[in-house]
């Protein structure tokens, strides 16, 4: 009998860590510290060492991604059933040489596995496991609360983040959800099903539940595109050198998933505020192999997020610097809230115009370097200095959105007495976001 582990089916849920049994160190994990050596997700990946094959992960992996194969599979009903002999208090006696034994269960253990149960019939609490950051019982308490009142992981986002107006619209989940459970009807919604992956919640760029940096600044320019504006020129570079095989852009109503130059072009300085990370579902399932994206500031952080946990598709990450609530019908509290005007997380950072026909533009890790210089070379861009006024223009508004939406941040949670007032009132995906993932 062995476990069978079919990676192309896995989209890093976390599923088959939690429920491990062989993970659980309770004396620690249970209470949200680190732990896990048989199973764990690096890179959007599960990763499984050899193990005794009980079967309780294939029971619990909502995308078939792990089988058993043996002539007859054991199935778990309940993974909890692993902890049913220590459920009840036992009490053995035992009398030799007229002395009677008596063994009691230990109390503190038991509110432990408790704890790890309750855990488990989520599905969601992958930060327990993760390597890279703590979850206080706080949080712990307040997301199983949620699930249990909601009856689904997307309840916790609907409740936490897209009911207190923290969404953005920038479709990050209906684009992690495996199963084609959530829709943008005016806001996110779902409309199947929904498996506890809490793929949603983990690649939502209004969570902290994943560690992203910003880049910093390679170089600074002035430029000018051949084609319509430089996000059309840099995208249809990218297209002719084969660089890429699609881009997501936009029309000025909706995403467009742009496989030829022309099409690009045709979006040229159309850019709004439109849900383009919904897309990636799109190009992933007809097959595309190198995608193009383009963002506002949060949809930047969206895309990282899902490159970091494993989408290897994604080979160029254009940010729009932030349109300053040029949403159509009102500013959502989300954007008085982000500090992100730059798209620090993207490849190439591009502003509106800053002088007639030119834009500015931030080149943040080295391949967005080498994209930009490359375009110039063959014609495809004009780069030159933008001089210290212009720079010295936009970093102004860097600035202030940073200082605004601190503040706005800040003032937010001083209206409670402590970190644990916050989690329970304002809820655990908001306080850790507003906090910067860190307890005050």
């Amino acid at each position: 009998m062995r476990l069978v582990y079919e990676k192309e089916k896995c989209i890093g849920c976390g599923n088959c860590v939690v429920v491990c049994p062989l993970n659980l160190s309770l004396d620690v994990r249970a209470m949200g510290g680190k732990g896990g050596v048989k199973v764990r997700v690096r890179d959007g990946y599960a990763e499984l060492e050899e193990c005794p094959v009980c079967g309780v992960c294939v029971r619990f992996c909502p995308f078939g991604a792990l089988r058993v194969e043996a002539k007859e599979v054991r199935e778990f009903e309940k993974s909890e059933a692993i902890f049913e002999e220590v459920r009840e208090e036992v009490e053995e006696k035992k009398v030799e040489k007229k002395v009677e034994i008596t063994y009691e269960i230990n109390r503190e253990l038991l509110r432990k596995i408790q704890i790890v149960g309750e855990c488990m019939t989520t599905g969601l609490l992958r930060r327990i496991f993760e390597e890279d950051m703590e979850i206080t019982p706080a949080e712990i308490r307040n997301l199983i609360s949620v699930f249990e009142r909601k009856g689904n992981v997307f309840g916790i986002l609907e409740e936490q983040i897209i009911s207190n107006d923290f969404c953005s619209l920038c479709g990050a989940c209906v684009a992690s959800c495996g199963k084609d459970a959530i829709e943008i009807r005016d806001r996110p919604v779902l409309v199947k099903d929904c498996v506890n992956c809490a793929s949603c919640i983990v690649r939502c760029p209004k969570t902290s539940f994943l560690d992203v940096e910003p880049n910093g600044e390679i170089g600074v320019y002035l430029a000018k595109g051949k084609f319509g504006g430089v996000i059309s020129s840099l995208f249809a570079y990218a297209l002719d050198k084969g660089i890429i095989e699609c881009a997501i852009v936009t029309d000025g109503e909706k995403p467009i998933l742009a496989t030829k130059k022309d099409e690009v072009i045709n979006c040229a300085e159309k850019f709004s505020i439109v849900p383009n990370v919904s897309m990636l579902k799109e190009a992933l399932k007809i097959g595309f192999g190198s995608i193009g994206v383009l963002g506002v500031p949060c949809n930047v952080l969206a895309f990282r997020k899902f490159e970091k946990l494993g989408m290897k598709q994604i080979k160029l990450i254009v940010g729009l610097f932030c349109p300053r609530g040029s949403y159509k019908k009102r500013v959502p509290l989300a954007c008085k809230l982000c500090t992100d005007f730059y798209a620090e997380f993207a490849d190439v950072s591009v502003s509106h115009i800053a002088e007639e026909g030119w834009n500015l533009i931030i080149t943040r890790t080295e391949f967005g370097e080498e994209i930009v210089k490359s375009a110039s070379r063959e014609g495809y861009l004009k780069i030159g200095d933008p001089g210290e006024e212009i720079v010295q223009k936009f970093r102004k508004f860097a600035e202030k959105k940073k200082e605004t939406g601190e503040k706005n941040r800040q003032e937010l949670l001083k209206r409670f007495e402590s970190f644990e007032k916050a989690v329970q009132q304002l809820g655990a995906l908001n306080v850790r976001y507003l906090s910067g993932g860190r307890v005050w």
